[in-house]
């Protein structure tokens, strides 16, 4: 059987999808938005990985599974290209003070949250453009007393991010940008989540020693973002030690278009990082692992001032 890089482009967006629906086809977006979340706890609890100690339980997710939403949002929508205002941090966390975990493209939030459950030194923000699950991600925060420590909020991270944070108290001490919107095809690679200005953003409010996670199943999106940011993070960001341990790395580089390689990359020499350095999966890397799919991941420190 090829692996997954070796395939033809159509037969990797058919593979992303199929792990999508966690079932035999990809479904409709009126499908998946109703039964997503049911089939990634299904999946999860059959292979023995417990969301329950990550965050959120089964009853929890029955509560709150009714919701329809669309799978894929365009972000250069014109109602997304008005940057989010500063929040009132006062009103959003109990100690607006304390270093912030920022959760850009959050999805459901259970990432934020089940981090929360084990490090209660932190806040978390969590960035999406999907209006429902917003409102839903919030609602379980309420569920898991943990609205006072974590918030989403809806709002376009690559226009929003420096604008949104600029008045944030604390030092803002882990960004993480996991499994994003791969849209695959060239002419729809404008939406992206990751874009200079969002690279520029990134490394003003990332506080100096903070850290940065990039991740994802489908190797052409992790290796444009860690080129994005090599290319544009004008000093301020280097590869994290884990990088500089043959034991925590892999390489996996299939030839590829041109527009896609990063042949001059130095980051490219240290490779992907094996496993998470986080304490807390996504739903999307429960299901990729138990699905025996790779991960490709860049973990970045900010240099000190």
């Amino acid at each position: 059987m090829k692996s997954y890089t070796a395939l033809s482009k159509s037969a990797q967006r058919s593979v992303y999808y199929f792990r999508c629906s966690s079932g035999p086809r990809r479904p409709s977006l009126r499908q998946h938005a109703t039964c997503g979340l049911q089939n990634a706890y299904s999946c999860a609890e059959e292979k023995k990985v417990t969301f329950k100690e990550l965050g959120i339980d089964k009853d929890l997710y029955q509560k709150t599974s009714g919701i329809r939403f669309r799978q894929h949002v365009n972000p250069l929508k014109k109602e997304l290209q008005e940057p989010t205002k500063p929040l009132d941090w006062r009103a959003v966390y109990d100690d607006p003070t304390k270093p912030l975990v920022l959760d850009i493209g959050c999805g459901y939030g259970r990432f934020l949250l089940g981090l929360s459950k084990v490090d209660a030194t932190r806040n978390g923000l969590g960035l999406e453009i999907r209006d429902p699950i917003i409102h839903r991600a919030n609602e379980w925060a309420k569920h898991l007393d943990l609205d006072r420590r974590v918030y989403f909020v809806r709002s376009n991270a690559t226009v929003s991010v420096a604008t949104m944070l600029e008045t944030y108290p604390g030092p803002i001490e882990l960004v993480t940008i996991q499994f994003p919107d791969p849209h695959f095809k060239k002419r729809h690679r404008k939406r992206r989540i990751v874009q200079e200005s969002l690279v520029t953003s990134v490394c003003e409010i990332l506080a100096p020693s903070g850290c940065l996670l990039l991740q994802s199943d489908v190797l052409g999106v992790a290796i444009d973002m860690r080129k994005k940011f090599e290319s544009g993070h004008g000093g301020t960001l280097r590869l994290s030690d884990l990088h500089h341990d043959d034991a925590n790395i892999f390489f996996e580089e299939p030839s590829m278009s041109d527009d896609e390689d990063d042949e001059d990359s130095e980051w490219k020499k240290r490779g992907w990082l094996k496993e998470n350095p986080l304490p807390v999966p996504t739903e999307r890397e429960c299901l990729v692992s138990e699905q025996g799919g790779e991960v490709y991941r860049v973990y970045l420190t900010r240099n000190q001032e």
